[in-house]
Protein backbone atom coordinates (compact mmCIF):
# COMPACT_ATOMS: atom_id res chain seq x y z
CA UNK A 1 0.00 0.00 0.00
CA UNK A 2 1.26 3.51 -0.90
CA UNK A 3 -0.09 6.30 0.67
CA UNK A 4 -0.53 9.94 0.32
CA UNK A 5 -1.26 12.49 3.15
CA UNK A 6 -2.10 15.83 2.19
CA UNK A 7 -1.89 17.66 5.92
CA UNK A 8 -1.75 21.29 4.95
CA UNK A 9 -3.69 22.29 2.15
CA UNK A 10 -7.27 23.16 1.79
CA UNK A 11 -9.55 23.44 -1.34
CA UNK A 12 -8.13 24.98 -4.37
CA UNK A 13 -4.25 24.40 -2.98
CA UNK A 14 -1.91 22.74 -4.74
CA UNK A 15 -4.23 20.81 -6.50
CA UNK A 16 -2.31 20.65 -9.43
CA UNK A 17 1.10 19.34 -8.28
CA UNK A 18 -1.22 16.63 -5.95
CA UNK A 19 -3.05 15.58 -9.00
CA UNK A 20 0.39 15.14 -10.71
CA UNK A 21 1.53 12.99 -8.03
CA UNK A 22 -1.43 10.87 -7.83
CA UNK A 23 -0.99 10.05 -11.67
CA UNK A 24 3.09 9.81 -11.80
CA UNK A 25 2.36 7.03 -8.90
CA UNK A 26 -0.60 5.20 -10.38
CA UNK A 27 1.43 4.59 -13.71
CA UNK A 28 4.56 3.92 -11.61
CA UNK A 29 3.31 0.92 -9.69
CA UNK A 30 0.72 -1.61 -9.52
CA UNK A 31 0.80 -1.29 -5.73
CA UNK A 32 -2.17 -0.21 -3.76
CA UNK A 33 -3.42 3.83 -3.50
CA UNK A 34 -4.92 5.39 -1.02
CA UNK A 35 -5.08 9.63 -0.77
CA UNK A 36 -6.22 11.76 2.24
CA UNK A 37 -6.63 15.24 2.92
CA UNK A 38 -8.88 17.85 3.98
CA UNK A 39 -11.94 17.22 2.11
CA UNK A 40 -12.63 19.77 0.23
CA UNK A 41 -9.01 19.28 -1.26
CA UNK A 42 -9.50 15.93 -1.81
CA UNK A 43 -12.54 16.84 -4.24
CA UNK A 44 -10.25 19.06 -6.11
CA UNK A 45 -7.75 16.83 -6.95
CA UNK A 46 -10.01 13.80 -7.81
CA UNK A 47 -11.61 16.27 -10.08
CA UNK A 48 -8.44 16.67 -11.82
CA UNK A 49 -6.88 13.09 -12.04
CA UNK A 50 -7.10 10.68 -14.49
CA UNK A 51 -6.40 7.27 -12.65
CA UNK A 52 -10.00 5.35 -11.37
CA UNK A 53 -7.55 3.59 -8.78
CA UNK A 54 -7.03 6.01 -6.17
CA UNK A 55 -8.75 5.34 -2.87
CA UNK A 56 -9.56 8.83 -1.28
CA UNK A 57 -10.47 9.38 2.47
CA UNK A 58 -11.35 12.64 3.40
CA UNK A 59 -10.72 14.47 6.31
CA UNK A 60 -12.96 16.63 7.87
CA UNK A 61 -10.49 18.78 9.76
CA UNK A 62 -6.71 19.17 9.60
CA UNK A 63 -4.26 20.31 11.75
CA UNK A 64 -4.16 24.15 12.27
CA UNK A 65 -0.92 25.26 11.59
CA UNK A 66 -1.36 28.97 12.64
CA UNK A 67 -2.09 27.82 16.73
CA UNK A 68 0.63 29.78 18.61
CA UNK A 69 1.12 26.62 20.79
CA UNK A 70 4.02 24.60 19.01
CA UNK A 71 3.47 21.06 20.96
CA UNK A 72 0.20 21.17 20.14
CA UNK A 73 0.73 21.64 16.60
CA UNK A 74 3.69 18.41 16.15
CA UNK A 75 0.64 16.49 18.59
CA UNK A 76 -1.79 17.22 16.12
CA UNK A 77 0.32 15.76 13.56
CA UNK A 78 1.63 13.09 15.37
CA UNK A 79 -2.38 12.04 16.08
CA UNK A 80 -3.41 12.88 12.40
CA UNK A 81 -0.27 10.34 10.56
CA UNK A 82 -1.08 7.55 13.49
CA UNK A 83 -4.46 7.67 12.14
CA UNK A 84 -3.65 7.35 8.87
CA UNK A 85 -1.02 4.53 9.54
CA UNK A 86 -3.24 2.43 11.41
CA UNK A 87 -5.81 2.68 9.45
CA UNK A 88 -4.24 1.87 5.86
CA UNK A 89 -0.72 0.10 6.76
CA UNK A 90 1.55 1.39 4.26
CA UNK A 91 4.41 0.09 3.27
CA UNK A 92 5.69 3.91 1.90
CA UNK A 93 3.73 7.27 3.27
CA UNK A 94 4.22 10.29 1.20
CA UNK A 95 3.34 13.95 3.29
CA UNK A 96 2.57 15.88 -0.25
CA UNK A 97 3.56 18.85 1.95
CA UNK A 98 5.01 19.08 5.34
CA UNK A 99 6.36 22.21 7.56
CA UNK A 100 8.82 22.00 10.62
CA UNK A 101 6.09 20.86 13.02
CA UNK A 102 4.65 18.17 10.88
CA UNK A 103 8.39 17.00 9.80
CA UNK A 104 8.81 16.71 13.68
CA UNK A 105 6.38 14.79 14.02
CA UNK A 106 7.30 12.16 10.82
CA UNK A 107 10.73 11.76 12.47
CA UNK A 108 8.97 10.84 15.73
CA UNK A 109 7.06 8.35 14.53
CA UNK A 110 9.61 6.96 12.21
CA UNK A 111 10.87 5.50 15.67
CA UNK A 112 7.72 3.59 16.15
CA UNK A 113 7.06 2.59 12.88
CA UNK A 114 10.12 1.24 11.76
CA UNK A 115 8.60 -0.91 8.71
CA UNK A 116 6.81 2.42 6.94
CA UNK A 117 9.18 4.45 4.65
CA UNK A 118 8.09 7.85 5.08
CA UNK A 119 8.75 10.55 2.05
CA UNK A 120 8.03 14.50 2.88
CA UNK A 121 7.67 16.93 0.08
CA UNK A 122 9.34 20.13 0.68
CA UNK A 123 8.06 23.12 -0.99
CA UNK A 124 9.29 26.43 -1.07
CA UNK A 125 9.48 27.02 2.39
CA UNK A 126 12.96 25.66 1.89
CA UNK A 127 13.77 28.50 -0.52
CA UNK A 128 16.29 31.47 0.17
CA UNK A 129 13.64 33.80 -0.74
CA UNK A 130 11.88 33.28 2.40
CA UNK A 131 14.70 33.00 5.32
CA UNK A 132 14.24 29.95 6.70
CA UNK A 133 16.42 28.01 4.65
CA UNK A 134 18.85 26.87 7.49
CA UNK A 135 15.87 25.99 9.93
CA UNK A 136 14.94 23.45 7.46
CA UNK A 137 18.28 22.25 6.61
CA UNK A 138 19.08 21.58 10.53
CA UNK A 139 16.23 19.64 10.77
CA UNK A 140 16.54 17.60 7.88
CA UNK A 141 19.46 16.93 8.76
CA UNK A 142 18.95 16.51 12.84
CA UNK A 143 16.05 14.06 12.33
CA UNK A 144 17.48 11.90 9.45
CA UNK A 145 16.67 8.37 10.23
CA UNK A 146 16.89 5.27 7.84
CA UNK A 147 13.48 5.07 6.92
CA UNK A 148 13.01 9.40 6.38
CA UNK A 149 13.58 10.61 3.49
CA UNK A 150 12.51 13.80 1.59
CA UNK A 151 11.57 15.20 -2.14
CA UNK A 152 11.85 17.92 -3.74
CA UNK A 153 10.31 19.00 -7.12
CA UNK A 154 13.42 20.46 -8.78
CA UNK A 155 16.64 18.13 -9.85
CA UNK A 156 18.12 21.37 -10.65
CA UNK A 157 18.78 21.89 -6.95
CA UNK A 158 20.55 18.27 -6.53
CA UNK A 159 23.82 19.63 -6.13
CA UNK A 160 22.60 22.27 -3.81
CA UNK A 161 21.57 19.80 -1.25
CA UNK A 162 24.44 17.38 -1.73
CA UNK A 163 26.78 20.27 -1.07
CA UNK A 164 24.61 20.60 2.76
CA UNK A 165 25.87 17.34 3.11
CA UNK A 166 21.72 16.19 2.95
CA UNK A 167 21.74 12.75 0.75
CA UNK A 168 18.22 11.18 2.16
CA UNK A 169 16.55 13.47 -1.18
CA UNK A 170 14.51 12.17 -4.36
CA UNK A 171 14.52 14.78 -6.39
CA UNK A 172 11.18 14.69 -9.12
CA UNK A 173 10.39 17.12 -11.82
CA UNK A 174 6.95 19.42 -11.03
CA UNK A 175 4.32 16.88 -11.06
CA UNK A 176 1.37 18.27 -13.09
CA UNK A 177 -1.85 17.47 -15.19
CA UNK A 178 -2.44 18.37 -18.77
CA UNK A 179 -5.31 20.94 -19.11
CA UNK A 180 -7.59 21.51 -22.26
CA UNK A 181 -8.57 25.10 -21.54
CA UNK A 182 -10.64 26.97 -24.46
CA UNK A 183 -8.22 29.22 -26.67
CA UNK A 184 -8.07 32.65 -26.05
CA UNK A 185 -9.84 34.35 -29.10
CA UNK A 186 -7.04 35.78 -31.55
CA UNK A 187 -7.26 40.01 -31.15
CA UNK A 188 -4.64 42.73 -32.31
CA UNK A 189 -3.53 42.52 -28.55
CA UNK A 190 -1.00 39.72 -26.76
CA UNK A 191 -2.40 39.66 -22.91
CA UNK A 192 0.14 38.73 -20.76
CA UNK A 193 -0.35 37.21 -17.33
CA UNK A 194 0.60 38.06 -14.17
CA UNK A 195 -0.66 35.77 -11.31
CA UNK A 196 0.39 35.59 -7.81
CA UNK A 197 3.72 36.66 -6.51
CA UNK A 198 4.54 37.39 -9.76
CA UNK A 199 3.01 41.14 -9.44
CA UNK A 200 6.67 41.90 -8.13
CA UNK A 201 8.46 45.25 -8.42
CA UNK A 202 10.55 43.88 -11.49
CA UNK A 203 6.92 43.47 -13.22
CA UNK A 204 5.93 46.62 -12.27
CA UNK A 205 9.29 48.18 -13.89
CA UNK A 206 8.35 46.28 -16.73
CA UNK A 207 4.91 47.31 -17.30
CA UNK A 208 5.79 50.85 -17.02
CA UNK A 209 8.91 50.74 -19.42
CA UNK A 210 6.63 49.30 -21.85
CA UNK A 211 3.70 51.83 -21.15
CA UNK A 212 5.79 54.15 -23.14
CA UNK A 213 5.59 52.21 -26.51
CA UNK A 214 2.09 52.80 -27.91
CA UNK A 215 3.07 50.28 -30.62
CA UNK A 216 4.32 47.10 -28.71
CA UNK A 217 0.53 45.99 -28.39
CA UNK A 218 0.89 44.46 -24.92
CA UNK A 219 -1.94 44.25 -21.97
CA UNK A 220 -0.94 42.81 -18.95
CA UNK A 221 -3.41 41.74 -17.34
CA UNK A 222 -2.94 40.75 -13.14
CA UNK A 223 -4.42 38.25 -11.33
CA UNK A 224 -2.63 38.93 -7.60
CA UNK A 225 -3.35 40.12 -4.34
CA UNK A 226 -0.24 42.38 -4.92
CA UNK A 227 -1.59 44.04 -7.71
CA UNK A 228 -0.74 47.68 -5.73
CA UNK A 229 2.33 46.90 -7.41
CA UNK A 230 1.45 47.38 -10.61
CA UNK A 231 -1.71 50.19 -10.76
CA UNK A 232 -2.05 53.22 -12.18
CA UNK A 233 0.07 52.20 -15.28
CA UNK A 234 -0.73 52.68 -18.57
CA UNK A 235 -1.27 48.91 -20.57
CA UNK A 236 -2.15 47.15 -16.66
CA UNK A 237 -5.72 45.35 -16.22
CA UNK A 238 -6.41 44.52 -12.69
CA UNK A 239 -8.49 41.48 -13.19
CA UNK A 240 -8.71 39.60 -9.55
CA UNK A 241 -6.98 40.49 -6.24
CA UNK A 242 -8.75 36.98 -4.47
CA UNK A 243 -9.02 33.84 -6.99
CA UNK A 244 -9.58 30.12 -6.48
CA UNK A 245 -7.59 27.59 -8.09
CA UNK A 246 -10.44 26.06 -9.70
CA UNK A 247 -10.88 29.94 -11.82
CA UNK A 248 -7.84 29.10 -13.34
CA UNK A 249 -8.87 27.53 -16.11
CA UNK A 250 -11.02 31.05 -17.11
CA UNK A 251 -7.74 32.74 -16.13
CA UNK A 252 -5.53 30.92 -18.46
CA UNK A 253 -8.01 30.79 -21.50
CA UNK A 254 -8.09 34.65 -20.94
CA UNK A 255 -4.13 35.42 -21.25
CA UNK A 256 -1.06 34.26 -24.36
CA UNK A 257 1.54 34.31 -21.88
CA UNK A 258 2.74 34.26 -18.30
CA UNK A 259 4.97 36.79 -17.23
CA UNK A 260 7.73 35.31 -14.56
CA UNK A 261 9.79 38.04 -13.45
CA UNK A 262 12.03 35.87 -11.18
CA UNK A 263 16.22 37.34 -10.41
CA UNK A 264 18.83 34.90 -10.86
CA UNK A 265 18.72 33.21 -6.81
CA UNK A 266 15.09 32.91 -6.86
CA UNK A 267 14.01 29.28 -6.90
CA UNK A 268 17.80 27.59 -6.00
CA UNK A 269 15.84 24.81 -4.02
CA UNK A 270 12.42 24.69 -4.98
CA UNK A 271 10.07 24.70 -7.78
CA UNK A 272 7.67 27.64 -9.56
CA UNK A 273 4.59 26.26 -9.33
CA UNK A 274 3.18 29.29 -11.58
CA UNK A 275 5.62 28.49 -14.75
CA UNK A 276 4.21 24.76 -14.00
CA UNK A 277 0.91 25.96 -14.43
CA UNK A 278 1.98 27.53 -17.87
CA UNK A 279 3.15 24.15 -18.64
CA UNK A 280 -0.24 22.28 -17.53
CA UNK A 281 -1.76 25.10 -19.94
CA UNK A 282 0.52 25.38 -22.59
CA UNK A 283 0.97 29.44 -22.48
CA UNK A 284 4.80 29.88 -23.25
CA UNK A 285 6.75 31.75 -20.08
CA UNK A 286 8.70 34.81 -20.28
CA UNK A 287 11.31 35.44 -17.47
CA UNK A 288 14.05 37.40 -16.01
CA UNK A 289 17.72 35.71 -15.40
CA UNK A 290 16.91 32.94 -13.56
CA UNK A 291 19.13 29.65 -13.43
CA UNK A 292 16.21 27.56 -12.32
CA UNK A 293 14.01 28.64 -15.15
CA UNK A 294 16.74 28.51 -17.71
CA UNK A 295 17.36 24.95 -16.77
CA UNK A 296 13.80 23.71 -17.79
CA UNK A 297 13.93 26.44 -20.55
CA UNK A 298 17.30 23.80 -21.68
CA UNK A 299 15.64 20.79 -21.02
CA UNK A 300 11.76 21.56 -22.86
CA UNK A 301 11.56 25.20 -23.97
CA UNK A 302 8.86 26.81 -21.73
CA UNK A 303 8.78 30.04 -23.65
CA UNK A 304 11.82 33.02 -23.24
CA UNK A 305 14.35 33.35 -20.63
CA UNK A 306 16.27 37.07 -20.82
CA UNK A 307 19.43 37.80 -19.34
CA UNK A 308 18.61 41.42 -18.57
CA UNK A 309 15.60 43.46 -17.95
CA UNK A 310 16.41 45.02 -21.11
CA UNK A 311 16.20 41.73 -23.25
CA UNK A 312 13.13 41.35 -21.21
CA UNK A 313 11.33 44.39 -22.34
CA UNK A 314 12.83 44.01 -25.79
CA UNK A 315 10.74 40.61 -26.47
CA UNK A 316 8.08 41.43 -24.68
CA UNK A 317 7.73 44.07 -27.07
CA UNK A 318 7.83 42.11 -30.11
CA UNK A 319 5.83 39.17 -29.08
CA UNK A 320 3.45 39.40 -31.46
CA UNK A 321 5.97 38.32 -34.10
CA UNK A 322 6.97 35.15 -32.12
CA UNK A 323 4.28 33.10 -33.03
CA UNK A 324 6.13 30.63 -35.36
CA UNK A 325 8.86 29.66 -33.39
CA UNK A 326 6.17 28.76 -30.37
CA UNK A 327 5.34 25.57 -32.28
CA UNK A 328 8.79 24.35 -30.82
CA UNK A 329 8.13 24.93 -27.09
CA UNK A 330 6.79 22.09 -24.18
CA UNK A 331 9.05 19.40 -26.64
CA UNK A 332 10.83 17.26 -24.53
CA UNK A 333 7.99 16.74 -21.55
CA UNK A 334 7.61 13.00 -22.09
CA UNK A 335 11.36 12.70 -21.39
CA UNK A 336 10.36 14.25 -17.98
CA UNK A 337 7.63 12.29 -17.67
CA UNK A 338 9.94 9.15 -17.80
CA UNK A 339 12.71 10.31 -15.04
CA UNK A 340 10.17 10.97 -12.72
CA UNK A 341 8.72 7.63 -13.28
CA UNK A 342 11.89 5.95 -12.97
CA UNK A 343 12.48 7.80 -9.59
CA UNK A 344 8.88 6.65 -8.35
CA UNK A 345 9.37 3.31 -9.34
CA UNK A 346 13.05 3.55 -6.92
CA UNK A 347 11.19 5.33 -4.33
CA UNK A 348 8.49 3.02 -3.99
CA UNK A 349 10.13 -0.42 -4.55
CA UNK A 350 13.44 0.65 -2.23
Amino acid sequence: MVTIVEPVCKKWEHEIVNAGLLDLISESTESNISFWGERRHVSAVMSIVRSNRIMTHPINSIPDRQNSNKRIRVLSYCKLITRIIETSNPNALIITAAYDDCIRSVQFLARIYKNVRFYIVLHSMVDPRYGETELYIKTIADYSRENVHFITYSPFCKELFMERGIHNMYFLHHPYSNHNCKEKSCTDVVDVGVIGACSNMNAARIARELSYDKTSGVRFRVYSRNWREMRGIDGVTIEKEEFERGDMDDIMSQIDYLLLPYGKNDYKLSASGVMWDAVSYSRPCISYDSDYLSYYQNRCGIGYVCGSLAELKRTISNLRFHREGELQLFNNLDTLDKENKAVISKLILD
